[in-house]
C-alpha cells in the first residue's frame, strides 16, 4: 500500500477544528451547569480535557485517513472503513476523557485513588462517536473536493500542454516546402543579377528564420505574416517569372492576430498546385478583409481541385483544419471551392487584436 502523509495543517484546518469542538465543548459546559451536574471548576476542567483529548485524537484520525486513502470517496468500502474508525475513535475518546477527569479528581484531592467508571465510557461513547463522525465526514468531504479540483486542474494543464505540443507539431509540418527550390533558383540568378540574388537570399533567410520561430507562438501579427507571404511570392517569381502574377487586397488592421504560417501555407499551396500546373500566365490573388466580428482570408488561383485529395496538398489542408480546431474550436471555418477554372480557399477567423491575445 502506498502510504500518504496528511498535508501540513493550516489556519483553515484549525479554524474548522476548533469551531466544531469549541461549539460542542461550550454546549456541554452550559448544559451541565444549567442542570447543576458539576461545579463551574469541574465544568472548565471537563471542557479543557475534552478539547485536548479530541484535538490529539482528531490529528491521529486525520493522519490515518490520509494514510489509508479514505479521503477518496469512490467506493462503499471507503465509507465502511471510515465508519469503523469513527466508532473506534469514539470509544477511545470516551475512555481517555473518563481517565482524564478521574486523574483530575485524584490530583485535586477529591479522591484517594484513581476513579474510572466503565459505565461512563459507555454513556459517552455514542455522543463522542457522533461528534468525531461529524468532524471526519466534513473533513473528508472537503479533502475529497480539494483533491478532485486539484486533479481536474492538473488534467487541464496536461491537456493544455498536449494541445500546445500538437499545435507546435502541426505548425512544424507547415514550414515552406520550397526553401530548397528557392536556394536553387537563387543560385541560378547569381550569374544573371547578382544584386537581386543577394536581396532574394536575404528574403529567403528571413523566411527560414520565421518558419523556425513562428511555431513557438500560437498567433502572430497580420503584418508579419503578410511580409513573409510577399517574400514567399518574390522567391517563387524567380522561377515562374511572368507566369505568376500576384495581387492582394488588404482591408484589415496590421495588429490583428493570425496563426503563423497559415496564410503562407495557403499561398504556397496555390503556387505549387495552381500556378505550377498552369502553363499560361496565372493570377494568384490574396484578399484579407476585416469584418465586425471576424477576419476573412481568401486565396485564389487558377487550377483544378480534381486529383488533390491524395496529394501533399490534401495533407496540408487536413493540417490546417486540425490546427484551426485546436486554436479556435468552432469559432472558425475553412473551405476550399472551385468556380470555373479558379480555386478559392476561404478562411474565417475570430477577430483577435494584439492586446486581446
Amino acid at each position: 500500500m502506498n502510504w500518504l502523509k496528511a498535508p501540513k495543517s493550516n489556519r483553515y484546518f484549525w479554524w474548522f477544528h476548533f469551531t466544531l469542538w469549541g461549539a460542542f465543548s461550550l454546549i456541554n459546559l452550559f448544559t451541565r451547569q444549567f442542570y447543576k451536574i458539576e461545579t463551574l471548576e469541574q465544568g472548565v476542567v471537563s471542557l479543557v480535557v475534552l478539547l485536548v483529548v479530541n484535538t490529539l485524537l482528531c490529528l491521529i484520525l486525520r493522519e490515518t485517513i490520509h494514510r489509508l486513502h479514505l479521503h477518496n470517496l469512490n467506493t462503499r468500502k471507503i465509507w465502511l472503513k471510515l465508519t469503523a474508525l469513527i466508532v473506534f475513535f469514539g470509544f477511545v475518546s470516551a475512555t481517555l476523557m473518563t481517565l482524564g477527569l478521574g486523574l483530575y479528581f485524584l490530583l485535586a484531592g477529591y479522591t484517594q485513588h484513581l476513579v474510572f467508571f466503565m459505565l461512563s465510557v459507555y454513556q459517552n461513547w455514542l455522543i463522542m462517536a457522533l461528534t468525531i463522525g461529524l468532524w471526519a465526514v466534513v473533513y473528508v468531504v472537503i479533502m475529497h473536493i480539494q483533491t478532485h479540483n486539484r486533479l481536474q486542474s492538473e488534467q487541464q494543464q496536461t491537456q493544455l500542454k498536449l494541445k500546445e505540443a500538437e499545435l507546435n507539431n502541426l505548425a512544424g509540418q507547415l514550414n515552406p516546402h520550397f526553401l530548397f527550390n528557392g536556394l536553387n533558383n537563387i543560385r541560378a540568378l547569381i550569374n544573371e543579377d547578382a544584386a537581386k540574388a543577394r536581396y532574394m537570399l536575404t528574403e529567403l533567410s528571413d523566411l527560414l528564420r520565421y518558419s523556425l520561430t513562428a511555431p513557438k507562438h500560437q498567433l502572430t501579427s497580420l503584418q508579419q505574416e503578410l511580409e513573409m507571404v510577399r517574400a514567399c511570392v518574390q522567391l517563387a517569381q524567380i522561377q515562374y517569372e511572368e507566369r505568376l502574377n500576384y495581387v492582394e487586397q488588404i482591408d484589415a488592421e496590421n495588429d490583428l492576430q493570425v496563426p503563423p504560417l497559415m496564410i503562407q501555407l495557403l499561398v504556397e499551396n496555390a503556387i505549387r498546385h495552381g500556378i505550377d500546373h498552369h502553363s499560361e500566365a496565372g493570377t494568384l490573388a490574396l484578399k484579407v478583409v476585416q469584418h465586425a466580428d471576424h477576419l476573412l482570408i481568401e486565396v485564389s488561383n487558377p487550377g483544378n481541385l480534381a486529383g488533390r485529395g491524395s496529394s501533399s496538398a490534401g495533407i496540408g489542408l487536413k493540417n490546417i483544419h486540425k490546427r484551426l480546431q485546436l486554436l479556435f474550436g468552432e469559432d472558425q471555418s475553412f473551405t476550399i471551392q472551385q468556380h470555373g477554372d479558379v480555386v478559392t480557399a476561404k478562411l474565417t477567423l475570430p477577430l483577435i487584436r494584439n492586446t486581446d491575445s
